[in-house]
């Protein structure tokens, strides 16, 4: 049986069958029609075991977070790829290449034009034209990670102590601020930035 909502100011008043109808009010009616049909989800995975931690899509792929590392998802196939480890990580010896384990992964963001990024809790890690970058050691990178957001040719990267913006180089701001969430502004330009009592800002490029 159909169901609809009254909402009135944003407010959902009521949920009833039998629509559409008008509901009568003091001072005006309200016309109440049928919500969009929603298609029945598909289920990528039935695991009970994996935890999801972020997800992100660009390029006709879904990449899921995962304890161990990233799954991703081609939307246009269905195929479904594990990633946990990186290959053709250079040695500390600087002799040869090694490959190295992702780990838990707590953050996913990517774009066609930036790649994938994924944040561990030691690591910024970067995944772009099959080659793995890590971003370890940088005194404007704070670690680990609480929010990212690619916008352009840049990579926005909130943590506990900072916001830090890389686009070939490292630009720090808000130092001493926890950043809890980084929004693009499609409309006006620029990045919503929400920090923890430290304010809410919005940067503009330029």
């Amino acid at each position: 049986m159909q169901k609809c909502a009254v909402v009135v100011c944003g407010i959902s008043l009521a949920i009833f069958s039998g629509c559409p109808r008008t509901v009568e009010g003091p001072s005006n009616s309200v016309a109440v029609r049928a919500p969009r049909a929603f298609r029945t989800p598909h289920v990528f995975s039935r695991s009970e075991t994996r935890s999801y931690t972020s997800v992100a899509s660009f390029g006709g792929s879904i990449y899921a977070g995962t304890a161990q590392g990233v799954l991703a998802f081609r939307a246009d196939t269905g195929e479904v790829k594990s990633i946990t480890h990186m290959e053709g990580i250079p040695r500390e010896d600087g002799l040869g290449l090694k490959r190295v384990p992702l780990g838990p992964v707590h953050m996913v963001t990517g774009s066609v034009k930036m790649g994938l990024w994924l944040a561990t809790e030691k690591r910024l890690i970067r995944y772009k034209d099959n080659k793995w970058d890590l971003f370890e050691y940088h005194p404007l990178l704070s670690l680990p990670v609480t929010t990212m957001l690619t916008e352009g040719d840049q990579i926005w990267v909130g943590s506990s102590r900072n916001l830090a913006i890389y686009n070939g180089w490292w630009h720090g701001f808000l130092r001493g601020s926890r950043v809890n969430f980084l929004l693009e502004e499609r409309v006006l330009g620029g990045v919503w930035v929400g920090t923890d009592k430290a304010g809410l800002f919005r940067y503009e490029n330029g």
